[in-house]
């Protein structure tokens, strides 16, 4: 049953990211109060799957780090679009950054995880990605 209900999750978590991809190319995503609501998701969807041990994950062929780069740069992505201040997008970035080291961090203490500084530079460079091309094209 264990087995069954994490790989409806894992399903689930994967449709649920295209999904949000989808939905964060569309203009009503600018609506605060979704952007909140997806934020908070999304996060709670990065801690539970970084909190899981690696043998109750289902293997996906795609490589983490790419899953890494584009679950920073969406939520970065989403940030931007809720904090007009750049003030504030900054601090919250430079919070999202300290949460993917925190994050890597607790995987140390975990069976079958580890923390892996190619996970905090894939996280880094989606969230750098993000800016980089939002400053060019004035997101």
């Amino acid at each position: 049953i264990f087995q069954r209900w994490n790989d409806f999750l894992s399903k689930f978590y994967l449709f649920f990211r295209i999904k949000m991809i989808i939905y964060s190319a569309t203009s009503f995503i600018r609506n605060p109060t979704l952007l909140k609501i997806l934020i908070i998701i999304q996060l709670l969807i990065m801690t539970f799957f970084s909190f899981k041990t690696q043998a109750a994950l289902i293997q996906i062929s795609i490589s983490d780090k790419v899953i890494h780069f584009f679950a920073y740069a969406i939520m970065t992505l989403w940030l931007h679009l809720l904090f007009s201040s750049k003030n504030i997008f900054f601090k919250s970035i430079i919070l999202l950054f300290i949460y993917g080291l925190i994050i890597e961090s607790v995987q140390y203490f975990i069976p079958s995880r580890s923390f892996s500084i190619m996970d905090v530079v894939a996280n880094f460079l989606g969230i750098f990605c993000v800016c980089y091309v939002g400053k060019k094209i004035k997101l």
